[in-house]
């Protein structure tokens, strides 16, 4: 699940994503308020500062930060051709 900044650092959002998936995978309770707001203080600082406003709104991290907000996932294959689609899983 976290591959990080370019695979060179650790993103917060990648890691609070996966300790999301393993309490769900593992029937365990998760704060996710407290993820939001861990994720407010750190990582996401970069959504609030009035310069980012243009390519990075606030609005994009409230929903980014909305926890399951669709009932599915998606796939990403490639046909016989080699042609990537995708597919949702539910």
């Amino acid at each position: 699940v976290c591959m990080g900044d370019e695979m060179l650092t650790q993103a917060d959002e990648d890691a609070c994503c996966a300790m999301y998936i393993k309490a769900l995978l593992e029937g365990e309770a998760f704060d996710k308020p407290a993820a939001v707001k861990w994720l407010e203080q750190g990582a996401g600082k970069r959504f609030f500062k009035p310069e980012n406003q243009g390519f990075s709104p606030k609005e994009d991290f409230y929903l980014a930060t909305e926890f399951d907000r669709f009932g599915f996932a998606l796939e990403v294959d490639r046909d016989d051709l080699g042609q990537m689609y995708v597919r949702k899983i539910v």
